[in-house]
């Protein structure tokens, strides 16, 4: 839906009959990704391995050197398009599915979550919903555009959905109050991937879809993460022209006291967990 693959050809440069030394910054990736029975050969998932202290601003040239041109013209269009609302909004990019006790390909769920079973272990990394509150209060936002998949199981969707009515945003003449308008997205892969690119003020998740489209965006000014994932391509090194705020909490895979490692569990967190806990820092 994305990227036009058919016969593709890519141009790489001549790398000679003399393999090359593995950059230190990869010694460990490749040590873990090395294939036994076949020497100096090395493969591993996308999301295991990874070369260490890479800047994001170098992944963010990568990118438009190697994947924008890749794009199909009408998610070029729709990317580029012109939105005038786009400095007020906060995207918010909520991961379901896989996360959710799905298919990491299915769009409906084939049953009701079932909350007394164990959580997957990736939602303990992804921000609770009172995240996204302080974000609003501190920046100012009159407008949130919350990206998900058709399921809508994340937990945070009633909670915005209902936000509107709880938070009510001074003006900029602090003489009135205004209400927060909170959009729902949930379309095509590349309609969502879209709307990820174009934003100027995004929020990502614990996922490879809103951190490409970060590196991806030409149209980013701030970045809004918690504490960075282990194979983030996102980091404090950046282009020129983006900010990037990280949010620490006390919760983690490990340590999640006192919730359990429930579907129920998780939920109890995103949903009720005291903004006073989370703690804001900017990147140097």
């Amino acid at each position: 839906q994305i990227l036009q693959l058919k016969d593709l050809t890519l141009d790489l440069p001549d790398a000679g009959s003399q393999r090359g030394d593995i950059p230190k910054e990869c010694n460990e990736a490749a040590q873990a990704s090395r294939m036994n029975k076949e020497p100096n050969t090395y493969a591993s998932g996308f999301w295991t391995t990874r070369c260490a202290g890479v800047p994001g601003s170098e992944y963010h040239d990568l990118a438009f050197e190697y994947i924008w041109p890749l794009l199909k013209p009408e998610v070029k269009e729709c990317i580029e398009k012109v939105d005038d609302a786009a400095e007020k909004r906060l995207t918010v990019h909520l991961r379901g599915q896989d996360l959710w006790s799905m298919g990491e390909f299915d769009l409906v769920p084939k049953k009701p979550l079932n909350t007394s079973v164990g959580a997957h272990h990736w939602l303990w990394a992804n921000p609770p919903c009172s995240m996204y509150e302080k974000i609003i209060q501190e920046e100012g936002y009159s407008e949130v555009l919350v990206v998900t998949s058709p399921d809508k199981r994340h937990a945070c969707i009633p909670w915005f959905e209902q936000l509107p009515d709880r938070l009510q945003l001074l003006e900029s003449n602090g003489s009135s109050s205004s209400k927060l308008k909170v959009t729902i997205q949930a379309s095509s892969l590349a309609e969502d991937f879209c709307a990820l690119v174009k934003s100027q003020n995004m929020v990502v998740s614990f996922s490879t879809l809103s951190n490409a489209a970060a590196v991806l965006s030409k149209h980013l000014k701030r970045i809004y993460v918690r504490n960075f994932a282990a194979n983030s391509m996102l980091n404090c090194n950046l282009w020129p022209g983006i900010s990037l705020v990280r949010y620490g909490m006390a919760i983690s895979e490990q340590h999640h006291e006192p919730y359990n490692n429930t579907y129920g569990g998780v939920i109890e967190w995103f949903q009720t967990y005291n903004v006073s806990q989370i703690h804001r820092t900017e990147c140097k």
